[in-house]
Parts: structure tokens; sequence; C-alpha cells
């Protein structure tokens, strides 16, 4: 059953992964051409900062999040974790697991209660472009449901023993 669950969690993290993707190429398009306008054309584009802080860059991070750690890509610090013996390199993994499911437990919660309640109230940011908060807020959630899951199935069974 873990086996089918993983499966399964790796196929939404790759989905969340491309989208993250075109959130990081959107990215690139619209500064190249914010610049072009600015430079050529003396006329920027006044929503592109927005867009950008809003919604590109939060799906970036959020949508790669759990990829990362399923392909042990994290920033981590080696210097003990490498000299300890394999009992006790798994007990470590199992505490960090441990720690970063209930610390992203609580990133989860906090993100959906508090897309739930933008979402409620139709919150628009005060800009040019009256953009959709609530849409922001929910990126967190969907981004931070499947580390929470990845941290559980590790903590439950790490990868060392598959």
């Amino acid at each position: 059953m873990i086996r089918r669950v993983s499966l399964a969690l790796a196929r939404y993290e790759a989905m969340l992964l491309a989208l993250g993707a075109v959130c990081l190429f959107s990215m690139m398009v619209l500064v190249f051409v914010d610049v072009t306008m600015r430079y050529l054309f003396n006329s920027p584009l006044g929503f592109s900062y927005d867009l950008i802080s809003l919604y590109l860059m939060v799906g970036v991070f959020f949508f790669s999040l759990s990829d990362t750690l399923r392909h042990d890509e994290h920033v981590r610090v080696d210097i003990l974790y490498l000299r300890f013996r394999p009992a006790t390199r798994a007990l470590a993994d199992r505490v960090s697991y441990g720690a970063s499911g209930l610390f992203f437990a609580a990133m989860l919660w906090t993100g959906l209660v508090r897309a739930i309640d933008s979402t409620a109230k139709g919150e628009v940011m005060a800009t040019v472009v009256p953009w959709p908060v609530w849409v922001a807020y929910w990126i967190v959630p969907l981004g931070t449901a499947p580390i929470v899951l990845l941290c559980l199935l590790r903590f439950i069974r790490p990868p060392q023993e598959d």
C-alpha cells in the first residue's frame, strides 16, 4: 500500500513540478518583455511585478518543494551525518522526517485556513490590476500537502528500506 501511495504521490509531484516549470518560464518571458518594453519603448508592463511576486514566484517554490525532497536535493549539512553509523543515520532520518512533517503540516493547516478565508472574502490586491489574492493562497496548501505525505511515508519507511 505504501508503494501505491508513493507512486500516486510521485505523479502528483510531477504535475506540480510541471506547473512550477511553467511558472518559471512565464517569469522569464515576463521579465524579458518588461525590460524590452521599458528600455526600447519607455513603456514597462505595470503589472509584471505583482504577477511575478504574487503568483509565479510562489508557484515556483511550492510546486517544486516535495519533488525536491523526493530526489534528496534540499540543502543539508552532512558534516556529522556522514560520520554516523547506519543505525544512527536511520534514527536521524526518522527524527528529521518527523519534525519536517510536523512543520509542513502546520504550514499546510495555516495555509489552508488562510486560503479558505481569503476565498470566502474574495480578497483582491489593490494595484493596477486587481489580482485575486485567494488564488495565491491556494498555492501553499497545494504545494505543502505532498511534502507532508512524503515526510510521513519516509518516517514510516525510510528510502534505505525500499
